[in-house]
């Protein structure tokens, strides 16, 4: 069967459960059911049923409803991907285009049959055509598989695992929860998408509007891909053992053509998997620095380079030890900040890099509040008549952070003994610049703690806008009460957060999306 549409495949599974159904759709030429199956337990997997319904184009169940059960033997190892080979179809299925999937069964190593159907919930797999996944893959790397997505219960990661909402990092791949939420979901990655064909493509305006639509656009169905094609794409660490050419007592030439001919193959699929490893790692070391562990992404960068020479890892490493020192760094200055060395704390901090974005926030805070205590001492000594004191403070003070306008201010008033000016002027700016400071750090620890939370409305009325300004268009009228999931945060000023929500109507279920002040949230 050729070229006939398919409609998105529905799988039903428990997020919590280790083993489940990361791909599965209709291929054409033998008319079949392909699936690959992920295992994020330690166990190995060695025999799996599924069971599946069958749906035609209109989305009615063929055959009453009926679920027919697939068995396939299997040697699934811990935290890895296993492609079945397709399953053939006979002619009672010809009008399926569509499928409702789940994992009836599997069997381990260790044996027993684990069947287990409770809290299963059902989610539709993205719809990705073969030509946007090549965009996808060529544009983000060959490890995006699909789009990052947030749900009540679960989220799930571009590598295809579904992951309990609680969960924040991956459970395959590693990739932090945040990173993925707020970069590698489908509107994002289309806006990826389309940058990259804007700043690269020189092909005319009117082709390059056309490559977007066709790129980014919705799909409600896709092309039914080859069963022949992705088979010869997709290939378990087991298979490459049925190439290998059984022992004979004598040689032919042709006997011979063929050993050299497969042993050239084995060669071929070792330096793939070697790249799909490498690549694998690669995404791991970077996850573990979105998350922080600088020297866990080090120690995987020195293995890529160990066991993949080819693989010119200079510059991941050098930066991964800028992170190293910069993480050193950070970590010193609190320590010197504990003992009172507030100078060589400052010192310390300043030298936290931006790329290190787990300690740069933080480091500018404490540098902030540091330069506050500085000055307030060097003050504190003028006032106490130790004026040399004071001077020898600022002048160590501005050698570390010349910039400094507050420090040389103070240095000038000092030298100058404009004590009316100290007595007054310059502490009420003194304490009104700690007030700001104080505020901004205030406003901004209460935008982290609302990013990625639940909340409801608290207010009587709130107004769901199209923008971040109160100027901007209203979405709804929300009633107190109503769930919201912030997506999204946006500070503006001193005294307001914009927060870009997902709304659900308590009448009809419906979903909303749009921005509201954090103002109507608050009790």
């Amino acid at each position: 069967m050729e070229n006939f549409r398919t409609l998105p495949t529905t799988i039903y599974f428990n997020p919590k459960e280790s083993l489940q159904i990361s791909n599965a759709e209709l291929v054409s030429g033998y008319f079949s059911l392909a699936c690959d199956i992920i295992n994020m337990s330690e166990e190995i997997i060695k025999k799996i049923t599924l069971g599946v319904k069958f749906k035609n184009f209109s989305g009615a169940y063929l055959l009453n409803s009926s679920e027919f059960y697939f068995t396939a033997d299997v040697n699934l190892g811990p935290y890895s991907t296993y492609f079945l080979k397709p399953f053939s179809l006979d002619e009672r299925f010809a009008d399926a285009r569509s499928l409702d999937i789940r994992i009836f069964s599997y069997i381990t190593d260790k044996g027993g049959v684990h069947a287990d159907f409770t809290d299963e919930i059902p989610i539709n797999l993205p719809l990705i055509p073969e030509k946007k996944l090549e965009k996808i893959r060529e544009t983000l790397g060959p490890e995006i598989k699909s789009y990052g997505e947030n749900h009540i219960s679960y989220w799930s990661c571009v590598c295809t695992a579904i992951n309990p909402i609680e969960e924040e990092k991956c459970r395959f791949c590693g990739r932090h929860k945040n990173f993925v939420l707020n970069n590698l979901t489908e509107p994002l990655i289309n806006s990826k998408i389309v940058n990259i064909i804007q700043n690269t493509s020189t092909q005319s305006k009117i082709e390059i509007e056309n490559l977007e639509r066709n790129l980014t656009r919705d799909h409600i169905t896709k092309v039914a891909p080859n069963a022949e094609k992705i088979s010869d794409t997709r290939v378990n660490e087991e298979d490459l053992a049925e190439l290998k050419p059984a022992k004979k007592s004598k040689f032919s030439l042709k006997s011979i053509e063929k050993i050299f001919g497969t042993f050239l193959i084995l060669i071929i699929l070792v330096f793939l998997s070697r790249n799909i490893y490498t690549a694998r790692q690669i995404a791991l070391a970077k996850s573990m620095i979105e998350s922080g562990e600088y020297q866990k992404a080090y120690e995987s960068y020195q293995k890529i380079s160990y066991l993949n020479p080819m693989k010119d890892m200079d510059k991941e490493i050098q930066k991964v030890k800028e992170l190293i020192e910069s993480d050193n760094n950070f970590n010193s200055a609190k320590e010197k900040v504990l003992t009172g060395k507030y100078l060589a704390a400052f010192s310390d901090y300043k030298k936290v890099i931006g790329e290190d974005e787990k300690n740069y926030r933080q480091a500018g805070e404490n540098m902030e509040m540091l330069e506050n205590l500085i000055l307030e001492k060097a003050l504190n000594e003028y006032r106490e008549g130790n004026k040399d004191k004071a001077l020898f403070m600022l002048n160590e003070y501005l050698i570390i952070s010349p910039e400094s306008v507050r420090a040389s201010n103070l240095l000038a008033d000092i030298n100058s003994d404009r004590e009316a000016r100290l007595s007054k002027d310059i502490k009420e700016e003194f304490e009104e610049d700690k007030k700001r400071g104080k505020d901004g750090l205030e406003i901004n620890k209460l935008s982290d703690s609302l990013l990625h939370t639940f909340q409801k409305v608290t207010a009587e009325k709130a107004n769901l806008r199209t923008d971040p300004s109160v100027d901007a268009d209203i979405v709804r009228i929300l009633k107190k009460g109503t769930d919201l999931y912030i997506e999204e945060t946006k500070i503006e000023g001193k005294e307001r957060i914009w927060c870009y929500v997902q709304a659900k109507n308590q009448e009809d279920g419906n979903s909303y999306w749009g921005w509201i002040s954090h103002k109507t949230l608050m009790p």
